[in-house]
């Protein structure tokens, strides 16, 4: 028969390939926006204690990702996304950031940054493969999945 992913057979076959952190990252537009993660509202130069609370940079570092290929990077922030997307391609204290192959990400709400968002990831050679409204929200939230392709794919 067919394996299920929550099958405990198959969880402890994928257990040492998949690793999920639970910690929130930067910082949100919009305090009353975000219910839903606690930690999402706090702004990582105020939180230093914190151990839920990182920023990108930091997560780089603690994990061990410098300089490195991440096959999946998925996030879903309640609204976070809008004010750290353009760090997760920026150079951080003279090392390049990990190299992102795949983005999921579930966007809130439509801000004034969402031309720069999508104009970012085109900027940096990654195509949009899937987007999806998520049910219930009103077109509020989507989740989208961004490739990054290689700088031939856009020759002509």
């Amino acid at each position: 028969p067919n394996k299920k992913f929550g099958e405990p057979e198959l969880q402890n076959m994928l257990i040492d390939k998949i690793h999920f952190h639970s910690w929130g990252f930067g910082k949100t537009r919009s305090v009353e926006r975000n219910s839903i993660n606690p930690f999402g509202k706090k702004d990582a130069s105020q939180n230093k204690n914190n151990d839920s609370f990182k920023s990108i940079e930091e997560t780089i570092r603690i994990l061990g990702h410098k300089g490195k290929m991440i096959d999946i990077f998925m996030i879903d922030c309640e609204g976070c996304e809008w004010d750290i997307f353009q760090e997760w391609f920026q150079t951080h204290h003279g090392y390049q950031s990990s190299t992102l192959m795949q983005v999921l990400v579930t966007l809130h709400g439509v801000p004034s940054v969402t031309n720069d968002f999508f104009s970012t990831f085109q900027n940096h050679g990654y195509v949009i493969s899937h987007r999806s409204p998520i049910m219930g929200t009103n077109g509020e939230e989507q989740e989208y999945s961004f490739l990054k392709l290689s700088p031939s794919f856009f020759l002509q």
